[in-house]
């Protein structure tokens, strides 16, 4: 299985990711990026990471075979809105959104008659981006959510199953509301902590930030990860995290009262129990940041 034309819209540290996978693994004859700054197409094509690029989005997508989405995820609709009717029949549009929901149901609005869209979310993304974070085996061994609905063309989901797999990806199904209830849990919940716990620690005192070790730093790490990005996405899954913060408030009292009671026990349970959680979770899973 081998795309004649795929083009890359965002060629940032997925989509350059994606496009040198696929250019590597012979799996589309052709890769064109597509984004808002010339010079970083430039220096993907030098790099031999797309083939060529364009700067008008219709011109380029109109023989695409594969169109991937990796651009903000609050750029999606506009994106899709400007090429859709310009695709040809058969094509395929998929992206690498963290969010999906109702943003999978309304990119299948927007697809005209015989264009398919199959909505998928490598977990694969570090705190760095841009194309110098690009890596040509990121995906290897990642899992990769792909998330169809009962609108979603067999053939097309049966392609995009098969590109990932080729890629070296571990895939999983799950429904747009199953993705994004799990997602929030462990990964943009993980994301509020990080960069609250680095404010929270600011607020005692800026000069213990000089003190900060490994346990730290280790902790915080995807508190380095693009702002803008980040609250895009708590605000398109702002339900399930405003959910999942409350568990975590429940959680967090619960280990204040064994502080303020001393209650030794509890809190000696409290901390084995998650202690065991972790040591158990499955050791092959990579890419969950």
């Amino acid at each position: 299985m081998s795309f004649k034309h795929t083009v890359i819209i965002g060629v940032g540290a997925i989509g350059a990711s994606f496009a040198h996978s696929i250019k590597r693994l012979g799996l589309s004859e052709r890769v064109s990026g597509y984004g808002r700054t010339e010079n970083v197409l430039i220096k993907a094509k030098d790099r031999g990471i797309i083939d060529d690029y364009g700067l008008n989005i219709k011109e380029l997508c109109q023989d695409a075979d594969l169109v991937v989405l990796t651009s903000p995820i609050v750029t999606f609709i506009d994106i899709v809105k400007s090429f859709a009717g310009y695709l040809k029949k058969g094509a395929i549009v998929t992206d690498a959104g963290s969010v999906k929901g109702s943003l999978v149901y309304d990119i299948e609005e927007i697809m005209p008659e015989g264009i398919h869209f199959v909505g998928v979310h490598p977990m694969a993304g570090t705190e760095q981006s841009g194309i110098d974070a690009s890596k040509p085996s990121l995906f290897e061994g990642a899992t990769v959510i792909i998330t169809p609905t009962e609108n979603t063309n067999i053939d097309a989901l049966n392609m995009i199953k098969e590109l990932w797999t080729k890629i070296g990806a571990k895939i999983k199904i799950l429904t747009p509301e199953q993705h994004d209830e799990i997602i929030s849990s462990i990964s943009h919940l993980p994301h509020v902590i990080a960069y609250t716990l680095v404010n929270a620690v600011f607020d005692i005192g800026i000069d213990n930030m000089n003190y900060c070790s490994n346990g730290f730093l280790d902790t915080t790490r995807i508190a380095m990860s693009s702002p803008q990005m980040w609250k895009d996405i708590f605000l398109c899954n702002k339900d399930n995290i405003l959910k999942h913060i409350e568990v975590f408030q429940k959680n967090l009292d619960t280990l204040k009262n064994c502080l303020e009671n001393e209650n030794t026990e509890q809190l000696l349970q409290n901390l084995t129990h998650a202690q065991k959680l972790r040591k158990d979770l499955y050791k092959g899973v990579k890419g969950i940041s």
